[in-house]
């Protein structure tokens, strides 16, 4: 999948994420539909969350974090239905990191719903380099209020 294929434009993604720069940890919506979504993100070298080159283990669970709040904000302005609240982390499950991500690269974070009650989402996260490496996943639990 090509990480700079983008769904909308980076400027549209920061007006949609209620993050703010410098904590935004994704740029764009690569694939969408209800149930998944591939968000990419290109690290850069002053993230604040890159330390010795590397984006940190912080980093990549809020990129994780982010990707679950693009695919319903997205989906929600595709239906023309307001909402970006800042929601947050509500648990961390079955996380492994088998890399850290280098600076000046794109990582792919994949987003599969598996279940939504109300302002709560349980999803699977798998992150990959470009070159489709699995470096991260996780199942998180998100929340918005």
């Amino acid at each position: 999948m090509n990480p700079t294929n983008y769904l909308i434009p980076i400027s549209k993604t920061q007006e949609l994420l209620p993050q703010k720069t410098p904590f935004v940890m994704v740029d764009s919506i690569i694939h969408q539909n209800n149930q998944e979504a591939v968000c990419s993100f290109y690290i850069q070298e002053n993230n604040i969350l890159v330390q010795r080159g590397f984006l940190s283990e912080v980093g990549l669970i809020e990129n994780m974090a982010q990707s679950i709040a693009l695919q319903s904000i997205y989906m929600a302005y595709l239906n023309s239905i307001e909402k970006s609240q800042m929601g947050f982390i509500g648990a961390i499950d079955n996380l492994v990191i088998y890399e850290l991500p280098k600076t000046n690269s794109y990582i792919l974070t994949k987003v599969k719903v598996i279940q939504e009650f109300g302002a709560i989402r349980l999803c699977q996260t798998e992150v990959f380099t470009e070159s489709n490496k699995k470096i991260a996943e996780a199942k998180l639990k998100t929340a918005t209020p």
